[in-house]
């Protein structure tokens, strides 16, 4: 099992917040990891629009977000995905990072 700490997720989310914030979003921590400090499941990135952004650069976010976390799947495809549950994102996603399990949610 591969746990997440939140020092590993900062580190992450200091990593590729510069590219992501010259795409107009901005990554904001979620979940297990915030709450508690670690994960044994997954690490909960989300992709907030900046300041009026349109998301217009959407399209290059996902494709970098490809660059860093590998081939990305649809969360509903998922073992894991609980249907029903009130998602209301752009896109639901999640990759690995260092073999370890990302969620990414996108405005």
């Amino acid at each position: 099992m591969m746990t997440w700490t939140l020092d590993e997720a900062v580190d992450v989310i200091r990593k590729i917040q510069p590219i992501v914030r010259a795409l107009d979003y901005h990554c904001v921590l979620g979940g297990g990891v915030l709450n508690k400090g670690f994960s044994t499941k997954d690490l909960d990135l989300f992709f907030l629009k900046l300041n009026g952004s349109t998301g217009e650069r959407y399209h290059e976010l996902f494709i970098y977000l490809g660059q860093i976390f590998g081939t990305l799947e649809p969360i509903r495809d998922s073992p894991d995905y609980i249907a029903g549950e009130p998602w209301h994102y752009r896109e639901m996603i999640y990759g690995l990072y260092m073999g370890k399990r990302v969620d990414i949610f996108i405005q």
